[in-house]
């Protein structure tokens, strides 16, 4: 999933996908975000274009 540090977190109209089913997030700066935690703890990379890989 590719994803601005606006749209973490964020609310949408509509469901695109479970997080089980995200294989990784690339996002544009380091984001601290509960959704972000979830997806951690669920093993899905996160990938900074500023700071790399957690």
């Amino acid at each position: 999933m590719l994803a601005s540090t606006e749209q973490i977190g964020a609310a949408s109209r509509f469901a695109v996908l479970p997080l089980t089913a995200v294989a990784a997030v690339v996002t544009d700066a380091p984001v601290e975000d509960e959704v972000v935690t979830r997806l951690v703890r669920l093993g899905v990379p996160i990938v900074s274009a500023t700071a790399g890989p957690t």
